[in-house]
């Protein structure tokens, strides 16, 4: 429960998901057919008036995050978010960064079947899920809270 908290309190410091920076193909996997929900989220594209094929809706539904909030899919927890690239390089060890087992099917997705996950490696080796603020962000939070000495007259201040 604590590392939930954590990250949850990261979004109300205003971090982002780690996984839906612009680059992180570039240090992750994501396999989007793997999303607990994508089948009913692709049904519903495809049944929604507009004329896709199913390739497209599956780009779309995985690749685009105004269709995967439009039709209250969880991938929008995965796609790409337009300002998640604020501090840094890529942090893998961030607790803003999910890991593999997040909204899989758990009898799909374990550390011995990662195949199964939404989120793996560059390799496909599973990514255990973060139970601690890294340094990044740690850092990351000093730049967007810079701590400033208060403005106390000098005896305040001991002096």
């Amino acid at each position: 429960m604590w590392p939930i908290l954590g990250h949850e309190f990261g979004h109300v410091l205003g971090f982002g998901h780690e996984h839906q920076r612009d680059d992180r193909d570039k240090h992750i996997l994501f396999n989007c057919d793997k999303v607990l929900g994508y089948q009913q989220s692709l049904a519903k594209l495809m049944t929604s008036g507009r004329p896709l094929s199913q390739q497209l809706a599956h780009d779309l539904l995985c690749n685009d995050w105004r269709t995967a909030l439009s039709i209250g899919s969880t991938l929008n927890a995965f796609v790409y978010w337009p300002t998640q690239r604020m501090f840094g390089s890529f942090d893998k060890d961030s607790i803003m960064h999910y890991g593999s087992e997040g909204f899989s099917d758990k009898r799909l997705c374990t550390p011995s079947t990662p195949s199964g996950c939404p989120i793996t490696t560059l390799n496909g080796e599973y990514i255990w899920p973060k139970m601690k603020v890294s340094a990044g962000d740690a850092q990351a939070a000093r730049e967007m809270y810079p701590w400033r000495e208060p403005a106390l007259p000098g005896p305040a201040r001991g002096k």
